[in-house]
C-alpha cells in the first residue's frame, strides 16, 4: 500500500497540477477535486490524464488545501 508521505504535487501556474504516487480519487466536480490529502478548488477543473501513479488536473485554480 503506498504511503501519503510520498505523494508529490506540482503547480503549474494558476491552471494545471499533476499529483504523483497518489492513493484514492475522493471528490470529482468542475469546482472541487480531492486526491488523498489534496483538497483542490476552483473553476472548470477537469482530469485531463489519470492512470495508477499520476493525475493531472486542468482548469482555473483558486487554491489547494492540504488536510491533515
Amino acid at each position: 500500500m503506498k504511503n501519503e508521505i510520498n505523494v508529490k504535487i506540482s503547480i503549474y501556474r494558476d491552471n494545471r497540477i499533476i499529483i504523483e504516487n497518489y492513493q484514492k480519487l475522493l471528490d470529482l466536480s468542475e469546482e472541487l477535486i480531492k486526491v488523498d490529502i489534496y483538497s483542490i478548488y476552483g473553476d472548470f477543473l477537469k482530469l485531463k490524464q489519470m492512470d495508477n501513479y499520476m493525475i493531472e488536473i486542468i482548469g482555473n485554480i483558486n487554491r489547494v488545501v492540504i488536510h491533515e
